[in-house]
């Protein structure tokens, strides 16, 4: 199962927004009072340490062809499109549960490895290309200037550096290794070094994917390290949990973020519940989200250094808000919030470019 992140900034990020303006006034805490345009910034810090790799995720994501044949399992029964990253394991298995069936499968085809993947403007696609470089144990692509909008390499091609990707599985896990240089400029430079581990069993009654990836990526002067993994579990009833659990922090500093959420349904009926917890440092500073969103329900807190600041309630669409303090912030603090916001989405982004290569 695969969770749209950015579909969750766009149910959560406005109504957190509205509800700390609604409700934080000036509240202290033992580090001082609650200060926004500090988060905010530290933030949009960790953002700008991975500057400059949006192009190669989006190069990886235009290469996805190539492993069609590898990697994921549709894990519903039925079919419906919710796919959760397992290489190896196949549809019959999935709809079966069949844990006879289970097959390990490589995340490369053995004619790829060593081999260099160019883009091709006439096809349209990544193809086998005559360039030296690649690990023996996986594959290269050469990644270009990609348009944000039409999500296509900018022509003409602008090879800007490359990716690696190798297959290090071992008998615990399937591990995938990505590397991305940047070549365009001068002297190469490693903007991200990571991998992605993938593990998961099988009974006759459910079917439990543990992805993990932890590296780091870098803008070439500055560093977010990440410790990030999601678990799914499918039972043959149809229930699903999902669970994320994301680390970054900003390698020199005191300046670090933590997501937490579970996402908890049944494929069989409509709607979910989920809770998610958001945390961010910041030397002294902790502010902590905590929100729990239902169908009909919705209830949550923010905490400042230990103060709630505010209470959440109500329903997704009318939701309610209660403070101490009564008092409103300022339209500089307000617009800190967005940007806060705003940073705390891109930087749960990240994940899928993060995943991607794997999933």
């Amino acid at each position: 199962m695969s969770i749209s992140i950015r579909s969750r900034r766009s149910a959560l990020a406005a109504l957190l927004v509205t509800s700390v303006a609604a409700a934080c006034g000036d509240s202290t805490g033992p580090s001082g009072p609650f200060d926004p345009q500090g988060a905010a910034q530290a933030v949009q810090e960790m953002v700008a340490a991975t500057d400059g790799l949006q192009d190669a995720f989006g190069s990886v994501q235009l290469a996805a062809p190539l492993f069609e044949s590898s990697a994921s399992a549709d894990l519903l029964p039925g079919g419906g499109g919710w796919v959760l990253p397992a290489p190896g394991v196949t549809r019959e298995l999935a709809a079966a549960y069949d844990p006879a069936a289970l097959e390990l499968a490589a995340f490369f085809p053995s004619n790829y490895l060593g081999v260099t993947f160019v883009w091709d403007e006439q096809e349209g696609a990544y193809v086998p290309s005559g360039q030296a470089g690649a690990p023996s144990d996986g594959i290269r692509l050469v990644y270009y200037a990609v348009d944000p909008f039409t999500q296509q390499p900018v022509s003409p091609l602008t090879p800007l550096g490359h990716v690696d990707l190798r297959d290090l599985s071992t008998a615990a896990s399937e591990r995938l290794g990505a590397t991305v240089v940047r070549t365009s400029g001068g002297a190469p430079v490693t903007l991200a070094d990571y991998y992605i581990d993938v593990s998961y069993s099988v009974t006759q009654t459910q079917i439990v994917v543990q992805v993990e990836s932890v590296g780091y990526l870098s803008n070439g002067t500055d560093r977010l390290d990440f410790d990030m993994g999601q678990d799914a579990t499918l039972t043959s009833s149809n229930d699903v949990v999902v669970t994320q659990d994301f680390r970054m922090s900003l390698e020199g500093t005191d300046v670090s973020v933590r997501y937490q959420a579970e996402l908890a349904g049944n494929l069989e009926e409509s709607g979910a519940t989920l809770e998610l917890t958001a945390t961010v440092n910041r030397g002294g500073d902790r502010l902590v989200f905590n929100l729990q969103l239902g169908v009909e329900t919705l209830d949550g807190s923010v905490v400042h250094n230990g103060s709630t600041v505010a209470l959440i309630a109500g329903t997704p669409e009318s939701p309610e808000f209660t403070n101490g303090a009564g008092e409103p912030l300022t339209e500089a603090d307000l617009a800190a919030l967005e940007d806060l916001f705003d940073a705390l989405a891109s930087l749960f982004e990240l994940a899928e470019g993060i995943f991607g290569p794997a999933m």
